[in-house]
Protein backbone atom coordinates (compact mmCIF):
# COMPACT_ATOMS: atom_id res chain seq x y z
CA UNK A 1 0.00 0.00 0.00
CA UNK A 2 1.37 3.40 -0.96
CA UNK A 3 1.60 6.48 1.19
CA UNK A 4 -0.93 9.10 0.19
CA UNK A 5 -0.48 10.79 -3.17
CA UNK A 6 -3.73 12.73 -3.46
CA UNK A 7 -3.50 15.92 -5.53
CA UNK A 8 -3.57 19.32 -3.86
CA UNK A 9 -6.68 20.35 -5.82
CA UNK A 10 -8.55 17.24 -4.67
CA UNK A 11 -7.63 17.91 -1.04
CA UNK A 12 -8.76 21.52 -1.26
CA UNK A 13 -12.08 20.57 -2.85
CA UNK A 14 -12.85 17.88 -0.27
CA UNK A 15 -12.18 20.09 2.71
CA UNK A 16 -14.08 22.99 1.18
CA UNK A 17 -17.10 20.69 0.92
CA UNK A 18 -16.71 19.79 4.62
CA UNK A 19 -16.01 23.30 5.90
CA UNK A 20 -19.38 23.90 7.56
CA UNK A 21 -19.49 20.47 9.29
CA UNK A 22 -15.81 20.10 10.15
CA UNK A 23 -15.71 21.75 13.58
CA UNK A 24 -18.44 19.60 15.11
CA UNK A 25 -16.70 16.41 13.93
CA UNK A 26 -13.20 16.98 15.30
CA UNK A 27 -13.22 15.88 18.91
CA UNK A 28 -9.73 14.39 18.72
CA UNK A 29 -8.30 17.32 16.75
CA UNK A 30 -8.98 19.76 19.57
CA UNK A 31 -7.07 17.59 22.05
CA UNK A 32 -4.23 17.07 19.58
CA UNK A 33 -3.88 20.85 19.12
CA UNK A 34 -3.79 21.32 22.89
CA UNK A 35 -1.19 18.57 23.33
CA UNK A 36 0.92 20.01 20.51
CA UNK A 37 0.94 23.47 22.02
CA UNK A 38 2.02 22.00 25.36
CA UNK A 39 5.29 20.91 23.73
CA UNK A 40 6.32 24.52 23.07
CA UNK A 41 8.73 25.90 25.71
CA UNK A 42 6.77 28.05 28.14
CA UNK A 43 9.42 30.77 28.36
CA UNK A 44 9.80 31.39 24.61
CA UNK A 45 7.80 34.17 22.95
CA UNK A 46 7.98 33.90 19.15
CA UNK A 47 7.63 36.96 16.94
CA UNK A 48 6.38 35.28 13.75
CA UNK A 49 4.46 31.99 13.54
CA UNK A 50 3.55 30.19 10.32
CA UNK A 51 0.64 27.76 10.54
CA UNK A 52 0.33 25.36 7.58
CA UNK A 53 -3.04 23.69 7.04
CA UNK A 54 -4.90 25.95 9.46
CA UNK A 55 -8.34 24.61 8.49
CA UNK A 56 -11.15 26.37 10.33
CA UNK A 57 -8.75 27.93 12.85
CA UNK A 58 -8.78 25.41 15.68
CA UNK A 59 -5.06 25.73 16.43
CA UNK A 60 -5.01 29.38 15.33
CA UNK A 61 -7.33 30.34 18.17
CA UNK A 62 -5.05 28.64 20.69
CA UNK A 63 -1.98 30.35 19.21
CA UNK A 64 -3.61 33.78 19.45
CA UNK A 65 -4.40 33.18 23.11
CA UNK A 66 -0.95 31.80 23.97
CA UNK A 67 1.14 34.24 21.91
CA UNK A 68 -0.74 37.57 21.74
CA UNK A 69 2.49 39.40 20.83
CA UNK A 70 3.19 37.27 17.74
CA UNK A 71 2.32 37.76 14.09
CA UNK A 72 0.56 34.63 12.83
CA UNK A 73 0.35 33.72 9.15
CA UNK A 74 -2.11 30.87 8.57
CA UNK A 75 -2.78 29.15 5.26
CA UNK A 76 -4.88 26.32 3.86
CA UNK A 77 -5.69 24.91 0.43
CA UNK A 78 -9.44 25.18 1.01
CA UNK A 79 -11.09 28.58 0.38
CA UNK A 80 -14.14 27.60 2.45
CA UNK A 81 -11.99 26.46 5.38
CA UNK A 82 -10.25 29.85 5.32
CA UNK A 83 -13.63 31.60 5.15
CA UNK A 84 -14.77 29.67 8.24
CA UNK A 85 -11.52 30.52 10.03
CA UNK A 86 -11.94 34.22 9.28
CA UNK A 87 -15.46 34.19 10.72
CA UNK A 88 -14.06 33.01 14.06
CA UNK A 89 -10.70 34.80 13.96
CA UNK A 90 -10.87 37.76 11.56
CA UNK A 91 -7.65 38.79 9.87
CA UNK A 92 -5.89 41.65 11.65
CA UNK A 93 -2.46 43.18 12.14
CA UNK A 94 -1.59 40.07 14.19
CA UNK A 95 -3.27 37.44 11.99
CA UNK A 96 -3.15 36.91 8.24
CA UNK A 97 -4.98 34.20 6.30
CA UNK A 98 -4.20 32.96 2.82
CA UNK A 99 -5.62 30.30 0.51
CA UNK A 100 -2.43 28.63 -0.65
CA UNK A 101 -0.32 25.52 -0.84
CA UNK A 102 3.12 25.14 0.73
CA UNK A 103 5.12 26.65 -2.11
CA UNK A 104 2.91 29.73 -2.54
CA UNK A 105 2.56 30.43 1.16
CA UNK A 106 6.21 30.10 2.07
CA UNK A 107 7.21 32.31 -0.85
CA UNK A 108 4.65 34.96 0.12
CA UNK A 109 5.45 35.30 3.80
CA UNK A 110 9.19 34.84 4.01
CA UNK A 111 11.16 34.03 7.13
CA UNK A 112 9.51 32.98 10.40
CA UNK A 113 10.87 31.82 13.74
CA UNK A 114 8.21 29.17 14.48
CA UNK A 115 6.21 26.78 12.30
CA UNK A 116 3.37 24.98 14.04
CA UNK A 117 0.85 22.69 12.38
CA UNK A 118 -1.80 20.37 13.81
CA UNK A 119 -3.56 17.52 12.02
CA UNK A 120 -2.68 18.76 8.55
CA UNK A 121 0.66 17.55 7.15
CA UNK A 122 -0.58 13.99 6.63
CA UNK A 123 -2.69 15.41 3.77
CA UNK A 124 0.32 16.84 1.91
CA UNK A 125 0.59 15.18 -1.53
CA UNK A 126 4.31 14.74 -0.74
CA UNK A 127 5.46 15.10 2.85
CA UNK A 128 9.17 15.52 1.91
CA UNK A 129 8.28 18.26 -0.61
CA UNK A 130 6.12 20.06 1.94
CA UNK A 131 8.88 19.93 4.55
CA UNK A 132 11.44 21.27 2.06
CA UNK A 133 9.15 24.23 1.31
CA UNK A 134 8.75 24.92 5.02
CA UNK A 135 12.50 24.69 5.58
CA UNK A 136 13.04 27.55 3.14
CA UNK A 137 11.08 29.96 5.32
CA UNK A 138 12.15 28.76 8.77
CA UNK A 139 14.87 31.04 10.15
CA UNK A 140 18.09 29.70 11.59
CA UNK A 141 17.43 28.76 15.20
CA UNK A 142 13.69 28.53 14.48
CA UNK A 143 11.41 25.89 15.95
CA UNK A 144 9.20 23.44 14.11
CA UNK A 145 6.34 21.71 15.97
CA UNK A 146 3.74 19.57 14.26
CA UNK A 147 1.30 16.76 14.91
CA UNK A 148 -0.38 14.70 12.24
CA UNK A 149 -2.30 11.46 11.80
CA UNK A 150 -0.29 8.29 11.28
CA UNK A 151 -0.92 4.87 9.81
CA UNK A 152 -3.18 3.07 12.29
CA UNK A 153 -5.72 5.90 12.39
CA UNK A 154 -9.24 4.54 11.79
CA UNK A 155 -7.84 1.04 12.23
CA UNK A 156 -11.28 -0.33 13.11
CA UNK A 157 -12.76 0.99 9.86
CA UNK A 158 -9.91 -0.38 7.77
CA UNK A 159 -10.16 -3.78 9.43
CA UNK A 160 -13.91 -3.83 8.79
CA UNK A 161 -13.35 -2.91 5.16
CA UNK A 162 -10.73 -5.62 4.65
CA UNK A 163 -13.02 -8.23 6.19
CA UNK A 164 -16.26 -7.19 4.49
CA UNK A 165 -15.01 -5.89 1.12
CA UNK A 166 -11.61 -7.51 0.59
CA UNK A 167 -11.71 -6.98 -3.19
CA UNK A 168 -11.79 -3.16 -2.86
CA UNK A 169 -8.83 -2.10 -0.70
CA UNK A 170 -8.15 1.58 -0.12
CA UNK A 171 -5.59 3.19 -2.41
CA UNK A 172 -3.11 4.57 0.08
CA UNK A 173 -1.96 4.72 3.69
CA UNK A 174 -1.16 7.52 6.07
CA UNK A 175 2.54 8.11 6.88
CA UNK A 176 4.27 6.12 9.60
CA UNK A 177 6.17 7.74 12.47
CA UNK A 178 9.43 6.66 10.81
CA UNK A 179 8.46 8.29 7.50
CA UNK A 180 7.64 11.52 9.29
CA UNK A 181 10.90 11.53 11.16
CA UNK A 182 12.84 10.72 7.97
CA UNK A 183 11.34 13.76 6.20
CA UNK A 184 12.35 16.09 9.04
CA UNK A 185 15.78 14.54 9.64
CA UNK A 186 16.58 15.02 5.95
CA UNK A 187 16.52 18.80 6.55
CA UNK A 188 19.42 18.56 9.00
CA UNK A 189 17.22 19.90 11.80
CA UNK A 190 17.92 18.99 15.43
CA UNK A 191 15.33 16.60 16.82
CA UNK A 192 14.03 17.61 20.25
CA UNK A 193 10.94 15.43 20.62
CA UNK A 194 9.24 12.65 18.64
CA UNK A 195 6.44 10.51 20.02
CA UNK A 196 3.38 8.60 18.95
CA UNK A 197 0.09 8.78 20.84
CA UNK A 198 -3.22 7.01 20.39
CA UNK A 199 -6.58 8.67 20.99
CA UNK A 200 -9.89 6.88 21.14
CA UNK A 201 -13.43 8.20 21.02
CA UNK A 202 -16.70 6.31 21.23
CA UNK A 203 -19.59 6.79 18.82
CA UNK A 204 -23.03 5.15 18.85
CA UNK A 205 -22.46 2.85 15.86
CA UNK A 206 -20.67 2.42 12.54
CA UNK A 207 -23.16 4.67 10.78
CA UNK A 208 -22.16 7.50 13.13
CA UNK A 209 -18.48 6.76 12.43
CA UNK A 210 -19.00 7.08 8.68
CA UNK A 211 -20.98 10.28 9.17
CA UNK A 212 -18.24 11.81 11.29
CA UNK A 213 -15.43 11.10 8.85
CA UNK A 214 -17.62 12.36 6.01
CA UNK A 215 -18.17 15.60 7.94
CA UNK A 216 -14.37 15.89 8.26
CA UNK A 217 -13.85 15.60 4.50
CA UNK A 218 -11.99 12.31 4.87
CA UNK A 219 -14.17 9.89 2.91
CA UNK A 220 -13.15 11.25 -0.49
CA UNK A 221 -9.44 10.74 0.10
CA UNK A 222 -7.22 7.85 -0.90
CA UNK A 223 -7.00 6.56 2.69
CA UNK A 224 -10.75 5.89 2.52
CA UNK A 225 -11.42 5.42 -1.18
CA UNK A 226 -10.75 2.36 -3.29
CA UNK A 227 -10.54 2.01 -7.08
CA UNK A 228 -14.33 1.53 -7.19
CA UNK A 229 -17.05 2.91 -4.89
CA UNK A 230 -18.70 0.57 -2.41
CA UNK A 231 -22.15 -0.71 -3.30
CA UNK A 232 -24.99 -0.35 -0.80
CA UNK A 233 -24.69 -4.05 0.04
CA UNK A 234 -20.93 -3.77 0.62
CA UNK A 235 -21.42 -0.71 2.80
CA UNK A 236 -24.01 -2.58 4.85
CA UNK A 237 -21.62 -5.52 5.33
CA UNK A 238 -18.87 -3.14 6.44
CA UNK A 239 -21.14 -1.46 8.99
CA UNK A 240 -22.36 -4.81 10.31
CA UNK A 241 -18.80 -6.02 10.81
CA UNK A 242 -17.82 -2.78 12.55
CA UNK A 243 -20.83 -2.87 14.87
CA UNK A 244 -20.22 -6.53 15.69
CA UNK A 245 -16.46 -6.47 16.31
CA UNK A 246 -15.88 -3.04 17.88
CA UNK A 247 -18.92 -2.66 20.10
CA UNK A 248 -18.66 -1.83 23.81
CA UNK A 249 -21.16 -0.77 26.44
CA UNK A 250 -20.49 2.82 25.32
CA UNK A 251 -20.82 2.36 21.57
CA UNK A 252 -18.10 1.57 19.01
CA UNK A 253 -14.48 2.67 19.17
CA UNK A 254 -12.69 5.01 16.76
CA UNK A 255 -8.91 5.17 17.04
CA UNK A 256 -6.59 7.97 15.90
CA UNK A 257 -2.82 7.51 15.97
CA UNK A 258 -0.91 10.80 16.05
CA UNK A 259 2.76 11.61 15.64
CA UNK A 260 4.20 14.60 17.50
CA UNK A 261 7.41 16.14 16.18
CA UNK A 262 9.52 18.97 17.61
CA UNK A 263 12.68 20.16 15.84
CA UNK A 264 14.99 23.14 15.84
CA UNK A 265 16.73 24.43 12.73
CA UNK A 266 20.48 24.97 13.31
Amino acid sequence: MNVMATSASDIGARFSAAATTYDRAIRVHDQVATDLLALFPEAEKPDHILEPGCGTGLLTRKLLARFPQARIDAFDLSPKMIAQAQCVCPSSDALNHRVAGFEEATAAWGSCDVIMSSAALHWAPSLPDAVQALDRCLASGGRFHCAFMLDGTLSELHRARRAAVSNKPVRAALPTLAQGRSAFDAMGWTCEHVTERSYQVMLPNARAVLRQIHDQGVTGGDVSRGPLPLTRGELNRLQTYYDTHFATDNGVSVTSVVGFFSYRKP
